[in-house]
């Protein structure tokens, strides 16, 4: 089941009871969506950086400088 969940092969042999093949119909369409939405967000996160806003003043400039000042010193 979990193969299913990771984009694997389906077995070969599946069950033949009706409340399996529902269960397991049910659990495909769930990795499917679930799959699917991690791969997007991956994807946009990967593709659109982040930067941080750009100072347009000089006290804002300071105030950037002095930021990463103090996340420098904090990681020392």
């Amino acid at each position: 089941m979990t193969g299913m969940l990771l984009g694997q092969n389906l077995p070969q042999r599946l069950p033949n009871t009706n409340s399996v093949r529902v269960l397991v119909a049910t659990w495909l369409v769930w990795a499917l969506v679930l799959g699917s939405a991690y791969r997007g967000n991956l994807t946009a996160n990967l593709t659109l950086p982040k930067y941080p806003p750009r100072p347009e003043t000089i006290p804002q400039l300071v105030d950037t400088v002095d930021r990463y000042i103090l996340e420098v010193l904090s990681t020392l």
